[in-house]
């Protein structure tokens, strides 16, 4: 045997250990990270609450195509919500705790009220409201440069009806105060 055959035996198995141990180690990553990923964010729309798949499934290519005005997108099937109580006010406000709007320089023009959370379940004291900032409007000309990216999708339509996209963090009674993260809002059209 020469030495160049004796050298490279032992490499081979190297390599080999290497490829068993990047394996494993992918493995028991995979396996730390799945408790933290959170599933009841990403349980498809059906399962989660079937009356509100079932209105949206229709606009499903518009839900999940949509984007913000900056370009980031609204998120999908599983985020939207739609039929939500709304409110648009010609200047600046916040809505109050009287659920009505009080002029703000620092307001908004779109206000969305939660009645029940993401998965239909009624919302104590019947809800709540929530200033939408008007980065996260989703309008008529948006939706049309959008349209045009995806003209072979017959979901791809825009809903008769408002759409909001939030990441479905709502109260309970453990955390009365949690309050969703909001990500997109598609207003009423005829109220645009």
């Amino acid at each position: 045997m020469s030495d160049n055959e004796n050298n490279s035996a032992p490499q081979k198995s190297h390599k080999g250990l290497f490829a068993i141990a990047a394996t494993g180690l992918i493995a028991g990553a995979a396996a730390l990270m799945a408790p933290s990923f959170n599933t009841a964010a990403h349980v498809p729309s059906a399962e989660k609450n079937k009356d509100q798949h079932d209105l949206l499934a229709p606009y499903a290519g518009f839900i999940a195509d949509m984007r913000r005005p900056s370009g980031m997108h609204c998120c999908g099937m599983q985020d939207g919500m739609g039929k939500v109580v709304e409110k648009h006010t010609d200047y600046p406000a916040v809505i109050g705790e009287d659920g009505k709007p009080h002029a703000d320089p620092a307001g908004t023009h779109w206000h969305v009220k939660f009645t029940k959370d993401s998965a239909g379940k009624e919302l104590p004291n019947g809800g709540f409201w929530m200033d939408v900032p008007d980065e996260d409007i989703v309008d008529v000309p948006l939706y049309e440069r959008v349209k045009a990216e995806h003209p072979d999708d017959p979901t791809f339509k825009a809903p008769p009806f408002n759409i909001i996209w939030t990441n479905n963090s709502f109260p309970s009674e453990e955390s009365p105060q949690t309050r969703p993260t909001l990500y997109c809002f598609w207003p009423t059209p005829r109220l645009q």
